[in-house]
């Protein structure tokens, strides 16, 4: 009898073994016998199986992983690196476009979009991923220059790599979705460092040459602009006032012909003598202001008379 209990208690604690846990950010692949169910298995408490009969592995839907290619230290040679295989240390080299070589690292950022995919069709994606992204950018870089590989189009060569990457995971099947493709590290080989920190140092210089231009050539707008403008207030400064001024003198002269208008009597030459009159007066005025003015030498030729007259009165 007590046989019998021991025997049926481990028979259930066995059957309990089927039952397993899937987290809320997780889902589920479970094979039965080695064929996996066509069905994802949500979370939550769910019973199966029990082990060897049924296997479940758990996928977290929500983490993003990361695998890294090419070697961050590549350049760096310490005593330890004189033993290792010479593919070790050549790992992170890539032939660009124009013959140079640059040492590489690239970080792919991704997580995993279907399960099924990425637990069955591949042995190791991850594997399979670095080794795609190592093919991937050794065929960009060859096909770009030194110059925009380090540093000047490393935006543009990380929104290609990321696309095709993605593209590539896709068609490859791997279940997984690249969210990035990010050169980590671009440095270039220890022979060639100090040229290419020389570039680097001239680049910094002729950007800091052409900004100071551009700040000497805002300023320098900016004050013909407030010349032109402080010129343009005078000049209409001046306009108004002679405009004024032309505008009071063409007043007094049409309140002068007023007078002439009225002083004159009809059928005599009473106008006439009244603007003769005036027209003197206005002249000797006129000299009055001109004269004191004059500060001029003139010269005269002795045997030629001068006509000293200042006003005639021809008459008709």
């Amino acid at each position: 009898m007590k046989r019998l209990l021991l025997v049926s208690l481990l028979v259930g604690l066995y059957a309990l073994s089927g039952l397993y846990v899937v987290r809320g950010n997780e889902q589920a692949v479970v094979r039965s016998f080695g064929r996996a169910q066509s069905q994802l298995v949500g979370s939550g408490l769910h019973f199966g199986w029990p082990w060897p009969m049924s296997q479940v592995d758990r996928v977290n839907l929500n983490e993003t992983r990361t695998v890294t290619v090419g070697l961050g230290t590549a350049d760096e040679v310490s005593d330890s690196d004189f033993l290792k295989p010479p593919a070790a240390s050549r790992q992170s080299e890539y032939l660009t476009g124009d013959k140079n070589i640059l040492n590489l690292q690239i970080s792919v950022q991704f997580r995993i979009d279907d399960p099924r995919q990425f637990l069955l069709h591949h042995e190791s994606p991850d594997r399979h991923l670095r080794f795609l992204t190592q093919s991937l950018v050794a065929d960009v870089v060859a096909r770009s220059g030194v110059d925009y590989v380090h540093p000047l189009g490393l935006n543009a060569l990380r929104q290609l790599l990321t696309a095709e990457a993605r593209r590539l995971a896709g068609i490859q099947g791997l279940g997984v979705f690249v969210e990035d493709v990010t050169l980590a590290d671009v440095r270039p080989p220890v022979p060639v460092k100090q040229a290419f920190l020389d570039v680097s140092n001239a680049r910094a210089e002729k950007e800091r040459l052409m900004s100071e231009a551009q700040t000497m050539s805002e300023r320098l707008l900016a004050q013909a602009n407030a010349q032109a403008s402080q010129l343009r207030d005078q000049a209409e400064s001046t306009r108004a006032q002679a405009l004024s001024a032309a505008t009071a003198e063409a007043s007094r002269f049409d309140a002068l012909v007023d007078q002439f208008d009225k002083a004159a009597v009809p059928g005599t030459d009473a106008r006439a003598q009244v603007r003769e009159m005036t027209m003197q007066r206005l002249y000797w005025t006129t000299l009055e202001e001109l004269l004191p003015k004059l500060a001029r030498q003139i010269y005269v030729d002795g045997q030629k008379p001068i006509d000293l007259t200042i006003q005639r009165r021809d008459r008709p």
